[in-house]
C-alpha cells in the first residue's frame, strides 16, 4: 500500500529508513477508502522523501486521494486511544437523568432516525436534535415533523407490559413550533387511547395526567403525535412515566456504583398553560424541584443490579436522578468522535497514561529514559488533577493496596 504527502514529507535529504516500523493511521473515511482507525507500519526502506511516499502494510482498501492520516513512532494508535478512553471512562460528571419505564425515554441513545425504540407511524420523520433551544432537560430532544403525512400521524414508544387497575403517571415536555403536539397513552390490546394532552404552545410546556389500565389491557405504549396538519413540526423533551403505586425502579447503567448517586427530585408543574385547545398542558420551568427520600439497591450479581427505592404516589411532574456520570468513551465508525469533556483536561490526562506506557516499555532496555517518562508523568498527572477541579469534574478513584505482613513462627 502507499499513502503520498508530498506537501508535508517532501524531504530529498531523508533516508528511505526514516520512517520504519511506524504507523500510519487512518484519521478520515473518503469514498471506498480505509475506514477510521485503520493503522498499518511502514515497510523497511518504504519511505521515498523525493515525493513524500510511504509504503506500508496492505490496507483493507486503497487510500483514497485527500485522506486524512497520522503518523505515530512511539506508540500503536490504539493505545492513545485506549488512555483517551481510560481518562473518559473514569472521569465523572455532575448530571440530571430522568428517571422512567419507557426505553430510551430521553431520545439520547440516536439511532439515528429515528431515535432506538421509537417508531414512526407513517412518512413521519423523528430525529434528534441537541439545538439548546430545543432541548428542554439532558442533552438531547426529538424533533417530531409530519412532512407530508396525514394529520394526527405520530410516533410511538416500545410496548410497555401493565396490569389491569393500575394508575400510572406520565409526563413529558413539548414545544409546537408548527401545529399541535399530542401526548397519548395508548391501550394496545383494545386499540383504544387512555388519555391525552395537547399544546399549541411555541415555549417549552409540560404534558402531565394521571390514567388508569382498563379491565383487559395487557399491553400499551405512548404516542407522540402532531394533530393539527401534514405540517406539523413538534419538539419532545425527555417522557417520564411509571406505576404511580411502584416503589422499585432501575437506575441508568451507568450508575454503577451507589456512592456515585446524590440524589432524586421531583419537579412539580406550573400554571396551566391556557392557550387554545389546549388540554393538560402546563408552564415549565416554574415548579421549584422538590427532594424525594430514597434507599439505594445495589447488588453486582443481580440481573438488575442498580435500584432506588422510593415512594412517587405524590408527585406530579418529572422525576430526575441526578450525580456523577462517567464520560462516554469516543467510539469511531468513520467519522470523528467528539466528547463533551474539557479539552485540555482530556489531552493532559492522557499524555499523562501515554508516558506511563512508555515507562513499562523502557523500564528493561533503558531505566534512565523509563525514569525520565515516570517523572513526566507524574508532572502531568498534578496537572490533571488541578484541571478536574477546575472544571468540577470527579477525581477517579483510586485505592492502594499495602501488602499485608504476617509473622509466623517457625518450630
Amino acid at each position: 500500500a502507499s499513502v503520498l504527502d508530498a506537501t508535508r514529507f517532501a524531504d530529498s535529504d531523508a533516508s528511505t529508513n526514516q520512517y520504519n516500523h511506524a504507523y500510519i493511521r487512518i484519521d478520515e473515511k473518503v469514498g471506498a477508502g480505509p475506514s477510521v482507525g485503520e493503522r498499518q507500519l511502514v515497510v523497511n526502506a518504504g519511505f521515498a522523501g523525493a515525493t513524500g511516499d510511504f509504503t506500508t502494510n496492505a490496507f483493507t482498501a486503497t487510500v483514497a486521494s485527500g485522506t486524512d492520516f497520522s503518523l505515530h513512532f512511539t506508540l500503536d494508535p490504539d493505545e492513545l486511544v485506549e488512555a483517551i478512553n481510560l481518562v473518559l471512562s473514569n472521569t465523572f460528571h455532575r448530571t440530571y437523568h430522568p428517571l422512567s419505564v419507557v426505553t430510551n425515554h430521553d431520545f439520547e441513545t440516536g439511532g439515528p432516525t429515528p431515535p432506538t425504540s421509537w417508531t414512526a407511524s407513517s412518512t413521519n420523520t423523528l430525529t434528534q436534535t441537541s439545538t439548546a433551544a430545543r432541548v428542554s432537560w439532558g442533552r438531547y430532544s426529538a424533533r417530531h415533523q409530519n412532512n407530508g403525512a396525514v394529520a394526527g400521524s405520530y410516533f410511538s414508544s416500545a410496548t410497555i407490559n401493565v396490569n389491569e387497575g393500575d394508575v400510572w403517571f406520565v409526563w413529558v415536555t413539548a414545544q409546537a413550533d408548527v401545529g399541535t403536539g399530542r401526548l397519548i397513552a395508548y391501550n394496545l390490546t383494545g386499540s383504544a387511547n387512555l388519555e391525552t394532552a395537547d399544546t399549541n404552545e411555541e415555549a417549552h410546556t409540560d404534558l402531565a395526567f394521571t390514567f388508569t389500565i382498563p379491565s383487559g389491557c395487557e399491553t400499551m405504549e405512548f404516542r407522540l403525535a402532531g394533530t393539527a396538519g401534514t405540517t406539523d413540526d413538534v419538539y419532545w423533551g425527555p417522557i417520564v412515566a411509571f406505576p404511580a403505586a411502584r416503589s422499585i425502579f432501575n437506575l441508568p447503567s451507568w450508575m454503577d456504583e451507589s456512592h456515585r448517586l446524590s440524589g432524586l427530585f421531583w419537579l412539580p408543574v406550573g400554571a396551566g398553560s391556557g392557550g387554545t385547545s389546549e388540554d393538560l398542558a402546563y408552564r415549565s420551568f416554574e415548579g421549584k424541584p422538590q427532594p424525594l427520600e430514597y434507599q439505594p439497591l445495589f447488588d453486582p450479581l443481580q440481573a438488575n443490579p442498580r435500584r432506588v427505592i422510593l415512594d412517587l404516589r405524590s408527585v406530579s411532574g418529572g422525576v430526575f436522578v441526578y450525580g456523577w456520570r462517567p464520560f462516554a468513551e469516543l467510539t469511531e465508525a468513520d467519522t470523528s468522535p467528539t466528547t463533551l469533556m474539557d479539552h485540555d483536561t482530556l489531552i493532559t490526562g492522557a499524555l499523562s497514561e501515554c508516558h506511563r506506557k512508555i515507562e513499562n516499555r523502557l523500564a528493561l532496555i533503558n531505566p534512565e529514559n523509563a525514569l525520565w517518562h515516570r517523572a513526566e508523568a507524574a508532572r502531568l498527572e498534578n496537572e490533571f488533577t488541578a484541571l478536574l477541579g477546575t472544571h468540577d469534574y470527579a477525581e477517579p478513584e483510586t485505592e492502594e493496596v499495602l501488602p499485608m505482613r504476617v509473622h509466623v513462627r517457625l518450630r
